[in-house]
């Protein structure tokens, strides 16, 4: 029965993963969508000036995702844990 109950809760911690991982595919496919607009509104224009403070306000952006996605991975692998030894 323990092997059996193991291999049940590797099952719904799979099937979490699954649900979370197609989540994140759908969000990014909308984002490179999004792009894609972006990139083609800014083909049309004549030129586009960005400045250091544009880049470094895109840097920042990138770092707090960053630090955003570490903390759901975090989170999700905790509780993944929980469940398993649980």
């Amino acid at each position: 029965m323990d092997e059996l109950e193991r291999a049940e809760k590797t099952l719904i911690i799979l099937e979490k993963s699954h649900e979370a991982l197609d989540t994140i595919d759908k969000i990014l496919l909308s984002y490179r969508s999004k792009l894609f607009d972006v990139k083609a509104q800014l083909s049309k224009t004549e030129m586009s000036k960005v400045s250091k403070r544009d880049l470094k306000r895109l840097e920042k952006l990138i770092d707090t995702l960053k630090s955003s996605q570490q903390k759901f991975v975090g989170k999700d692998t905790a509780s993944d844990k929980k469940v398993f030894i649980g």
